[in-house]
């Protein structure tokens, strides 16, 4: 086991999860004869299993990722239909894709049980440099559904998920980490 050799954090990224909220592959399950309950079952089990045997002292967190291939999402949708679900799981911590506002529905952070979460406002696809005013604004509303020390501020996804990497600059990469650091600074009273 991986504990045994020293690791004390570990972080799954899941794009499997978002899947249960993305029409089109929520289509393809019952088109191929599942029931949607019953994956979502299947998947939770399967987590709780993969939990199971963490040791106390080993941090597991979970990406809930959308997909990130050369800029190109696999899917667009909240989590709003899986939080429910997730946040009974037994991880320290979410990392959740938060860089559209379409997506921003931070009212399901109240069904957290104590966890963390990476908000990931800062876009890894793009090198356009999003607005910092706004992106404190969507930190503190979010705040207002959690306590604050539970969030964090984060990039959405990595900014080379695959070997190929993302359509960005490696300037517009470091100006993004400086926006993270601002937002979190700002929002958050991050040092």
């Amino acid at each position: 086991m991986i504990s045994e050799a020293g690791c004390r954090y570990l972080q799954l990224d899941d794009p499997v999860w978002v899947a249960l909220c993305d029409q089109g592959f929520k289509s393809q399950i019952t088109n191929a004869g599942f029931e949607l309950d019953e994956v979502r079952e299947v998947f939770f089990r399967t987590a709780e299993e993969i939990l199971s045997g963490k040791p106390k002292d080993m941090a597991i967190t979970l990406h809930l990722c959308q997909g990130n291939l050369r800029s190109k999402k696999f899917y667009d949708t909240a989590y709003d239909e899986i939080t429910d679900t997730i946040f009974r799981l037994p991880f320290d911590g979410f990392f959740m894709e938060f860089d559209d506002e379409k997506y921003c529905n931070f009212e399901q952070l109240k069904e957290l049980h104590g966890q963390k979460v990476a908000l990931g406002i800062v876009s890894t696809r793009s090198s356009d440099l999003e607005d910092k005013d706004v992106l404190v604004a969507r930190v503190k509303r979010a705040a207002e559904y959690c306590d604050p020390k539970q969030l964090c501020v984060s990039t959405q996804c990595g900014f080379a998920s695959t070997a190929e990497g993302n359509l960005i600059t490696e300037e517009a990469q470091w100006k993004k980490l400086d926006l993270v650091r601002d937002v979190a600074r700002e929002a958050l009273g991050a040092e």
